[in-house]
Parts: structure tokens; C-alpha cells; sequence
């Protein structure tokens, strides 16, 4: 039996490369998700989110485990290529020992040169990682429905007040809005927690790019390499290796939906807070202006006396504060129910994600 072994040398280099590859992902992750800590744990989408840190930790695994699987697999393959340059053909049987059977409960069928191609990009996967953004804006009719009254809000333009003064006396807390970093040190930063999922679902498309790759690099290898017990041994332990690689995705996009789930919860019910607590401040504003301040100016306009100025201008700011506070109270509830939903449904999201096999 003849071998190519220039086969086996080009996927032992592009294994050696996707190895290098892991390096950038690895360091992506410690960007991106080491200190989300300091958002999350112990917070109300800590709670919901479960343990960040072994998420973390099983990821970091992964690219590890998976950085020495491809590792071994090139040594595998530069050593079969160099024997087969120096020895006997007879010698091929010995070879097969080189491949781990990484799955010895899989039936997935072996790689050969007839194998179907993935179709995707033979790119090096971590090119294809991209920098985590935050949460889409608000869908701008919306929020325009829900917050027309607020120019009219007692309680909204007394906040829009301390803000200025935050700003203005300590601008390096709280940015915009001070009310907001409040919230964010109980319920969690959104705006970090969904960035942090995004990243999480980058990685998962870094393992199906992965599998790519090395599904196409193994077709190619084995169309020059398909006889023998060691080509056999090498075509199941491809296949294993691009099934777990496969195997990364579904768990990633489930773990980047919770995140992003946890981040509009405290969205929502930041902004259910808002809500409740202007239409508490505005009712207390309708109450001490209320009824009587309606009835005085009734009376004073039927009687064109000196105080009917006076009297309309309380009646009419009592009746916007007594609209604004059933609006406030309305979106409150509106918002509450959507972000403790989101809650649930993030706190119930059961994530196991799936280790890659040691080489």
C-alpha cells in the first residue's frame, strides 16, 4: 500500500494552525466574561443566571481540552506521515494506536474521502468572532406609548432634576442616570449581562466554524489516505471529534437566550420601578391638590372672583398628577409582569453544557 503522506502533512499544518487558533477565543473569553461577576452574582439576575463561574470554567475547559485534541491529532498525523516516508507499508497496522477512540459509545460513522463537505468557510474559526454589542434599543413606538405622559409626571421632572445634579457633582457615578446604577447594583447591569450572553453564543459559533474546518481538512486528508487500520482508526476519531465540536453549538445559543433573557428582566423591571414609584409620588401630589382644589376652582370660576386663577391652575395640575399616577401604575404593572415572566423563564432554563473528549 502507497501513501501520499503530502495528505497527511497539510492536515497535520492545519491542525497545528487550528490549535494556535484557541489562543484568540481563550482570550476573548477572559475579555469578555471574567469579571461578569461583578454584575451578576448575588444580584436579582445572579440569581436567575445561576453560577456564571461555572459556566466559565467549563468553557475555558473546553478550549483547552479542545486546543490539546487538535494538538495530538497533528503529532498523530506528522508522525504516521513520517513513518510511512521511512518504513515498510507492513508497518501501517501500528499506526492506528496513534488515534484515541474518543467516544467509545458513539455510532457516528468514520470520516472518509467521500464524506460530504460542510460548505463553510476554511477561514481560521476565531476570525469569525465578533465583539459583543448590548441589548437592541426599545422599539421606539413603543416606549413612545408607554412614556407619553411623562413630560407631564411631577415626580418624572423632580428626577430629571437629581440627574442634572449627579451629573454635574459626580459625573463618573451613575452616567446618565443615577437611578439606573442604583438599580443596576440590585438587579444587575443589562446592558453587561446581555453582552456577556453574546459572548457566550460567539463561542458557540466558534465551535461550529471549528467543525467545519475539520470536517473539510479530514475529507481532504482522506482522499489521499483511505486504506488501512490506521486510516480507519484516524476517520472515527475525526468524526467523534467534529460531533463534539457540534455538539458546543446548541448549548451556547441556549445559554446566550438566557442571558439575554435575565438582561430584559431587569430592564423591564427597573423600568416597572420607575413607573410604580412616580405613580406613588404623583398620587400623593393628586391627593393634597385633589378634590377640593377641583371644587374651589368650579366655584371660583362660577363666581369670577380674584382666586379663579389660582384655583384653575390647581385643579388642572391635580388632574395631571391623578393621570399620570393610573398611567404610571398601569405601565408599572404591565412592565412587572413581562420582566418577572422573562425572570422565570431565565431562572428556569436548565444549561449543561457538553465536554469535548480528551485526547
Amino acid at each position: 500500500m502507497q501513501v501520499d503522506t503530502s495528505y497527511l502533512r497539510a492536515c497535520d499544518r492545519t491542525l497545528e494552525a487550528l490549535a494556535s487558533d484557541v489562543s484568540p477565543v481563550l482570550s476573548f473569553t477572559a475579555a469578555h466574561l471574567e469579571n461578569f461577576s461583578r454584575w451578576g452574582d448575588g444580584r436579582l439576575v445572579g440569581i436567575a443566571l445561576g453560577d456564571h463561574g461555572a459556566y466559565l470554567a467549563t468553557t475555558e475547559a473546553n478550549l483547552v481540552a479542545t486546543r490539546t485534541l487538535l494538538g495530538a491529532a497533528a503529532g498523530a498525523l506528522s508522525t504516521i506521515a513520517r513513518r510511512y516516508d521511512q518504513t515498510d507499508a507492513d508497518q501501517h497496522v501500528s499506526f492506528s494506536g496513534l488515534f484515541k477512540d474518543l467516544d467509545p459509545q458513539s455510532t457516528t460513522p468514520p470520516i472518509t474521502g467521500d464524506t460530504a463537505r460542510s460548505g463553510g468557510s476554511p477561514t481560521l474559526p476565531s476570525l469569525g468572532l465578533a465583539e459583543p454589542g448590548g441589548p437592541p434599543d426599545a422599539n421606539p413606538i413603543l416606549m413612545a406609548i408607554l412614556q407619553w405622559p411623562d413630560y407631564l409626571s411631577f415626580s418624572w421632572w423632580l428626577r430629571w432634576l437629581i440627574n442634572k445634579g449627579f451629573q454635574l457633582c459626580s459625573p463618573g457615578i451613575g452616567g446618565g442616570d443615577i437611578f439606573e446604577w442604583l438599580w443596576t447594583q440590585v438587579g444587575g447591569d443589562w446592558d453587561k449581562v446581555y453582552a456577556a450572553g453574546e459572548a457566550f453564543g460567539e463561542i458557540g459559533e466558534y465551535f461550529a466554524r471549528l467543525g467545519d474546518v475539520t470536517l473539510d481538512e479530514a475529507i481532504a486528508m482522506f482522499a489521499g489516505w483511505n486504506e488501512g487500520s490506521a486510516a480507519e482508526a484516524a476517520g472515527q476519531f475525526f468524526a467523534e471529534a467534529v460531533a463534539a465540536f457540534d455538539a458546543q453549538v446548541a448549548p451556547y445559543a441556549d445559554l446566550e437566550l438566557k442571558y439575554q433573557q435575565a438582561s430584559g428582566a431587569s430592564y423591564m423591571l427597573c423600568q416597572a420601578a420607575y413607573s410604580g414609584l412616580d405613580a406613588l409620588a404623583d398620587q400623593a401630589i393628586a391627593s393634597a391638590l385633589g378634590v377640593s382644589s377641583i371644587a374651589e376652582g368650579f366655584a371660583a370660576l362660577f363666581d369670577m372672583g380674584t382666586t379663579a386663577p389660582l384655583a384653575v391652575a390647581s385643579a388642572v395640575a391635580a388632574f395631571i398628577a391623578e393621570l399620570s399616577a393610573i398611567w404610571g401604575a398601569a405601565v408599572a404593572a404591565v412592565l412587572a409582569l413581562g420582566g418577572l415572566s422573562l425572570l422565570a423563564q431565565a431562572g428556569g432554563a436548565e444549561i449543561t453544557l457538553v465536554p469535548i473528549p480528551e485526547a
